[in-house]
């Protein structure tokens, strides 16, 4: 994909993006850049692998600034919108619990755990290390409802 982008830069693309996104990128500078990335074959990697490349390598503040900014970019805004509609559905049900006893940073923290749940599963090496955070923290106090987690 990015070799064809070598010989023709796929300008289209780039102006929608200036224009969907005013003040963000210098536009000189971002089409060099993307210029020098789709010319060098080792770096026609994923957004995700090439914005990991850029920041080991320690290019992303004087050589890659723009493209940096790029990846992080397409890398959190999402495809589709199920995963911020589950967020909101998770904190509604986090919020109808727990309605007036909480401030917003308890909130905050309680519905990054519960969204995340998958990804902290995944990072932690004891698979049952969630759970067991959870239900300790659930234990430590008497509360009105039930949050021991109930594996169906």
């Amino acid at each position: 994909m990015f070799k064809s982008y070598y010989t023709q830069f796929p300008e289209a693309k780039f102006i929608k993006l200036l224009q969907q996104y005013p003040n963000t990128f210098d536009a000189d500078r971002l089409r060099n850049e993307l210029a020098v990335i789709y010319a060098d074959d080792k770096k026609h990697l994923p957004p995700h692998e090439l914005l990991d490349f850029i920041i080991k390598s320690d290019l992303h503040q004087d050589i890659y600034p723009q493209v940096t900014k790029l990846c992080q970019l397409v890398l959190t805004i999402p495809s589709t919108t199920a995963s911020s509609e589950r967020s909101m559905s998770t904190l509604n049900r986090i919020k109808t619990f727990l309605r007036n006893t909480m401030t917003n940073d308890r909130l905050s923290s309680l519905s990054s755990l519960a969204i995340e749940k998958n990804l902290l599963g995944d990072m932690a090496k004891d698979p049952t290390f969630v759970y067991n955070l959870i239900d300790e923290f659930a234990d430590k106090k008497d509360r009105r409802i039930e949050l021991v987690y109930k594996q169906i």
